[in-house]
């Protein structure tokens, strides 16, 4: 950690920077996944979930940048290597298989719900060791993975 006259002790920082480094590994993880299912998708109907995919991915950029400055704001460097990708990302991988769009949809879905669990469990802990902003940024997240859900949810026929 870098030194800081952050609000927050130190061993309070260090807790939430690994709980926001786990989330932006998952985010830019979900990017990833979401672009492999954008390039692989070819049926009819193609259109509308390529445009979900699209804002996915935009917004996912935009909460992952967010936590960056979270990080730096705690005192912390934020990382992105490869080796850092596979230590704090908790995500299932997608199977390069999948090419129909409805099993695209649902593997979205499946991400989005585990991503929702965890965010969740992050943010009390945040508002736990009474770090608000934090905590804010991740309900704002788990607010936004939440409407993706409903609309993966709403794309796939019903059973």
């Amino acid at each position: 950690m870098i030194a800081t006259k952050s609000f927050s002790r130190e061993k309070t920082r260090v807790k939430i920077v690994d709980s926001l480094e786990i989330l932006r590994a998952d985010l830019i993880d979900l990017m990833l996944q979401v672009e492999q299912a954008h390039g692989n998708v070819k049926e009819p109907g193609f259109t509308a979930l390529h445009d979900l995919f699209d804002k996915v991915w935009e917004d996912s950029a935009e909460y992952a940048d967010r936590i960056s400055r979270r990080i730096s704001e705690l005192g912390a460097v934020p990382q992105e290597t490869s080796d850092w990708m596979r230590q704090k990302n908790s995500l299932s991988q997608s199977s390069a298989r999948i090419v129909g769009g409805q099993e695209q949809v649902s593997a979205l879905a499946r991400r989005l719900s585990s991503l929702g669990r965890q965010i969740r469990i992050s943010r009390i802990s945040a508002g736990a060791a009474q770090d608000e902003e934090t905590a804010g940024l991740f309900k704002a997240i788990s607010q936004g993975l939440e409407k993706y859900l409903w609309l993966a949810e709403a794309a796939r026929p019903s059973r």
